[in-house]
């Protein structure tokens, strides 16, 4: 009998042998999307290639910082050309068609760990998980995550190891590291991620929160005993459908925006590059109208009750001349409108014009200017006097501005400022707001604007 137990042992003695040696030989490959996230790849490159066995890196084949970051760091590097939908607008995220190239191009390993390019994995994590036995079956592993909220932090945590007691996110099954077998895919076909619309998550699980984008489904989820470090310079999610974020780094860019007194201003390298760069906005954002015809509406009722003699009016970087065919039906005046790009001579009562620039007709003979684009100037004091030029000493110029005009400054949108900053350049203009008004709906129009839509009314 013992020497039977004794057999026993020995085999079972054996099998644990057998696990530990099949869990180091355990091949992780990694597949990062990194696409103009060159700044954040730099980061966490080193620590994603301790951590696995392969690296395969997906990215665009214009996004020359990540072809650099790769063969520096003698990454393997799949490059397709740009998906142009992955920064449409706030609607399409398609990182799951990158993704998707990524599984058609690389080896099919025992693991595949697919990883943001923001993620810091810590360097125990490769021993971690050849200790622990994994299912390869039907089960799909995780992290917790904790968030880095600046570049200064995260500096101070390199050299010090300071915890700054980043938030810890809440187990839902975190997208950032999603480790799974090959085996749950018999065929490499049905190994695909789905592109999807923000707005439209679908929820997969039992109330786990958003869960992973696959169209194979699995049955369990399971968190691994360890955190990563998500990097960010912006709120949580900013970045959650394309880059929106400034730059994670000590990085002085040529075009840098320059800050003084609550306002921010992008600079531009030539008047083409600004012109340019405008009306290929124009033209990609030709069919979104931001104003509302009740806007408009109650703008018109405000000039009706507060002006005596009214009889012309500007609209300013209308677009697709929504704002002055509504003021004239409201008004029953002569409206026009400009806007820089020669999609201009396609809407009625719109001129292609530069609104830096002024008419001699227009000095002293405007009763009011409306404007809901001074964010797209690239001189708000030049342009603000040339305005109140054409105003009329008893006219009125109505420029809307609220949570969209104080975000980050960039090529599209150069001019960003608090209330304060814009109420500070006014006033240093020799300007006056005569009040601040508001629409009376309370329907959230922003993410920092929370109630109607906010109008500064400036006189001479």
């Amino acid at each position: 009998m013992q020497i039977k137990y004794g057999n026993k042992k020995v085999e079972k003695n054996k099998k644990k042998l057998r696990k530990k040696k099949e869990q180091n030989k355990i091949r992780i490959t990694a597949l990062i999307v990194c696409v103009d996230y060159s700044d954040y790849l730099k980061e966490t490159i080193g620590s994603i290639k301790y951590a696995t066995d392969f690296v395969y890196v997906v990215t665009a084949d214009d996004d020359v910082k990540t072809h650099e970051i790769c063969q520096k760091t003698a990454v393997n590097l799949l490059s397709i050309p740009r998906i142009k939908p992955y920064y449409n607008g706030k609607k399409h995220f398609m990182k799951g068609l990158y993704m998707n190239h990524g599984f058609d191009n690389i080896p099919c390993h025992d693991w595949i760990l697919i990883v943001d390019a923001d993620t810091y994995i810590p360097k125990n994590a490769k021993q971690i998980i050849r200790n622990i036995s994994l299912n390869p079956r039907d089960t799909l592993y995780g992290v917790r995550q904790r968030y880095c909220k600046n570049y200064e932090q995260w500096e101070d945590y390199k050299k010090n190891k300071t915890d700054y007691k980043w938030k810890r996110k809440k187990w839902i099954g975190m997208g950032c590291f999603q480790l799974f077998h090959t085996d749950n895919f018999k065929h490499k076909r049905k190994l695909r991620y789905e592109p999807f619309i923000a707005g439209k998550i679908r929820r997969r699980g039992k109330g786990k929160g958003v869960s992973f984008w696959f169209r194979r489904k699995f049955k369990r989820i399971k968190r691994l005993p360890f955190e990563v470090i998500h990097l960010s310079t912006g709120r949580l999610g900013a970045n959650f459908v394309g880059r929106r974020t400034k730059p994670f780094g000590n990085h002085n860019p040529i075009n840098k925006p320059q800050r003084k007194n609550n306002m921010a201003l992008y600079k531009y390298k030539s008047y083409e590059e600004y012109k340019s760069i405008q009306i290929k906005t124009n033209k990609r954002k030709l069919h979104h109208c931001w104003v509302r015809e009740s806007d408009i509406k109650f703008l018109a009722d405000y000039i009706k009750t507060n002006s005596k003699n009214y009889c012309s009016g500007i609209c300013h970087g209308t677009r697709g001349g929504y704002e002055q065919k509504w003021f004239r039906k409201y008004l029953d005046i002569d409206v026009i409108g400009t806007e820089i790009s020669p999609t201009a001579t396609k809407f009625p009562y719109t001129i292609q014009w530069d609104f830096h620039d002024i008419k001699n007709e227009w000095i002293d003979n405007i009763d009011f200017i409306y404007s809901n684009a001074f964010d797209h100037t690239f001189d708000p004091v030049l342009c603000l006097k040339q305005w109140m030029k054409c105003v009329k000493k008893e006219g009125i110029c109505i420029m809307e501005w609220g949570g969209q005009h104080m975000v980050h400054s960039r090529a599209t949108d150069p001019y960003k400022a608090s209330r304060k900053g814009l109420e500070e350049l006014i006033d240093d203009c020799g300007f006056h707001v005569k009040e601040i008004i508001s629409t009376p709906d309370k329907k959230r129009h922003s993410v920092k604007m929370p109630g109607g839509r906010i109008f500064y009314i400036i006189i001479h």
